[in-house]
């Protein structure tokens, strides 16, 4: 019982501290980095001690694979001309991303565990917007496009990361759903999250939610339609799945601008870059994060144009890590895409498969599958390798 409340601690308060970390009142004095570094070594700290309670032969074969992709990772970025500093900061952000999608099979031991981490994430979001209430920090984002308001914000650095954030704290709950019954508090969080995230006005987290009903509905459809020609249904499931993606182009794409300036940036930089085969194959980090006193995304717009913005995951990998980046991320999503199709359970599969799911749709309008400062990444992230590792219904 102490160990399950031990437990408990470092599941709620790594979150909270995650969400903190992206608060926007941290981030203006320079604070929000040591509330990042402690919950990742909270996370990382929880996540070793279960990785070992598997046996020898699987500690093995998921650290080969680990350590392939940690070197596909880092090993352009130590080729770069950069200072120590920036490598090891570097070196540790891949390491940390590695260690998610791959050693994290054993994280969530129970199906409560899902509730205490989201609300560990909803915590961290009231305790940004009391201090941003307090600090006169505002709660909102301009919205570029939308529903025409200023989006809110939570307290965090953007309404993006809030409404992904949103998404996350939903996905949680209706996994939990699936092993044992919600509360009327539960209940009324979804509705509170349902709600946030409208106002929130972020297309990209409605598409990301949308990602999430849909693979629900195919769920759903496939029981229906059991005794019916397995054929058919594939055949029906791919025409209704190329209609919604079409739709979505319609609307989300095609139609947005905001969407064409982070579609302009991978252009910029492929044009700029792509007959350098050094820096495609290993990375342009020694251009991105130069010690001058910009940011990345100003190193990487000064180069390539202001015309184009750096949100794409596609643009972070090839920037940060190269071709060699694609190869890592590949054989990741590889390995629990064979996971997901291997587990017998079906409620497993399924919210492995969701996660999977968000995590790609999520690589056309933000940096989440890349970026783990953002409390939606890191979530799918171990969400998907505890259902591999299959939750313990037994809590006692």
């Amino acid at each position: 019982m102490i160990r399950f409340k031990l437990r408990s601690v470092f599941l709620f308060f790594s979150f909270f501290f995650l969400i903190l970390g992206n608060s926007s009142y941290f981030a203006l004095s320079g604070k929000n980095v040591f509330f990042e570094y402690l919950a990742f070594f909270l996370i990382l700290a929880l996540m070793l001690i279960s990785y070992f309670r598997f046996n020898v032969r699987y500690r093995v074969l998921n650290g080969v694979i680990f350590l392939i992709v940690s070197i596909l990772f880092n090993y352009g970025i130590l080729l770069q001309n950069l200072s120590t500093n920036i490598k090891i900061r570097l070196v540790f952000s891949m390491l940390i991303i590695a260690s998610l999608a791959l050693l994290s099979d054993n994280y969530f031991i129970y199906p409560s565990d899902l509730k205490i981490s989201v609300y560990g994430i909803l915590g961290g979001i009231l305790f940004c917007v009391i201090i941003a209430l307090i600090s006169r920090v505002s709660l909102t984002t301009l919205s570029v496009e939308g529903f025409g308001f200023s989006g809110f914000n939570g307290g965090l650095q953007h309404k993006n990361y809030l409404a992904a954030d949103l998404v996350a704290v939903l996905w949680g709950l209706f996994s939990y759903a699936k092993f044992k019954k919600i509360s009327k508090f539960d209940k009324f969080t979804i509705f509170i999250c349902l709600t946030l995230l409208i106002l929130s006005d972020s297309r990209g987290g409605l598409l990301l939610f949308c990602a999430f009903l849909l693979v629900e509905f195919c769920d759903r459809f496939f029981d229906k339609f059991k005794k019916v020609d397995k054929f058919v249904v594939i055949v029906f499931s791919i025409l209704s799945i190329i209609f919604v993606v079409k739709i979505l182009y319609l609307i989300v794409v095609e139609k947005s601008g905001s969407y064409a300036d982070r579609s302009n940036g991978l252009t910029n930089y492929l044009n700029m870059y792509s007959s350098d085969k050094f820096h495609m194959i290993f990375g342009n980090a020694e251009m991105a994060f130069q010690d001058n006193g910009k940011t990345y995304t100003e190193n990487i717009r000064s180069v390539t144009g202001w015309d184009g913005t750096t949100e794409l995951a596609a643009l972070s990998i090839l920037v940060k890590n190269g071709l060699l980046g694609f190869w890592g991320y590949g054989l990741i999503f590889l390995k629990r895409i064979l996971d997901a199709f291997q587990k017998r359970e079906k409620v497993y599969k399924i919210i492995m498969t969701t996660g999977i799911v968000l995590l790609l749709v999520s690589s056309f309008v933000e940096n989440y599958l890349v970026n783990m400062q953002i409390a939606f990444g890191v979530y799918c992230y171990l969400l998907i390798g505890s259902a591999n590792g299959a939750f313990s219904k037994n809590e006692d």
